[in-house]
């Protein structure tokens, strides 16, 4: 019975959620473009002072945004399949497909998973695993309905070696393209991979640092490292996923510019033309 109640109160949260969303926009108001584990929602910000109706959703955010969720699945899944949103950007978490664990989960050989983990470590990354998968049930479905997607993850994450990728990752309809935050106004480097499927071109978010080692190209000045932690006690690692606002608002414009794109052409090819 709790899980119906809890179900419930999920599917309940999200229909506000996203009638709320619909409400504020001043351009194409009956399309929303959805940010997936978005952290602080900056993409999602930045596509609604564009005017677009934009939902960013992260179970920091609240339980009932939690992706793990089958509700929440089948609620994404549904608004997708609808017709109901504009363009999808995944923000998919990092901390188990990185490299720089002092004990890494993952290796080369083994991306989905260490063979030997610890129970504690399992779980871990039995999570990484499940929110991964999510973000491929998401982005299978918006192949399916000609929705454009977009998902980041670092250069080197071990996230673009998992052979559950692949298939995606060499569609025809798939671009890449390696952004460096510090060339949108962070003071750390942090080389940056964003995969799109049915978006066209990337330009706004090609931007890599061309200093020498250990300065940036913008600032001449030498990058922050993103080892230890901050003054207030923060990771920097942590105070780093926050996108910079110029990188958010280049993600937001190229999704943004795919949707009218194709309803332009949507339209002209109802007129004959």
């Amino acid at each position: 019975m709790n899980h119906l109640v809890q179900g419930g109160d999920v599917s309940a949260y999200l229909g506000k959620k996203f009638v709320s969303s619909l409400s504020r926009a001043v351009r194409l108001k009956s399309l929303l473009f959805l940010e997936l584990f978005g952290g602080c929602g900056r993409v999602a910000a930045s596509a609604q002072a564009m005017g677009y109706a934009a939902l960013s959703l992260d179970i920091n955010a609240s339980p009932l945004e939690n992706h793990l969720s089958p509700v929440f699945l089948n609620k994404i899944l549904g608004w997708i399949s609808s017709g109901a949103i504009a363009g999808v950007w995944l923000g998919t978490p990092c901390s188990t497909w990185t490299r720089a664990l002092r004990v890494p989960l993952r290796t080369e050989q083994h991306p989905d998973g260490r063979p030997d983990l610890s129970p504690d470590q399992f779980r871990k990354l039995d999570i990484g695993n499940k929110s991964f998968l999510f973000s491929l049930h998401v982005i299978r479905a918006c192949l399916r309905h000609g929705i454009g997607a977009m998902i980041e993850n670092p250069q080197t994450s071990l996230m673009w070696s998992s052979p559950h990728f692949h298939k995606l990752l060499n569609l025809k309809s798939s671009t890449s393209v390696v952004s460096h935050m510090c060339q949108f106004g962070a003071p750390w480097r942090k080389a940056t991979r964003v995969q799109a499927w049915g978006v066209g071109e990337l330009w706004e978010l090609a931007k890599k640092c061309g200093g020498p080692r250990g300065f940036c190209s913008r600032t001449l000045r030498p990058h922050l490292e993103l080892t230890g932690r901050a003054p207030g006690g923060k990771h920097w690692t942590s105070i780093a996923a926050a996108y910079p606002d110029a990188f958010a608002r280049a993600a937001a414009a190229i999704l943004v510019r795919t949707c009218e794109n194709k309803r332009s052409l949507a339209l002209s090819r109802r007129m004959g033309g």
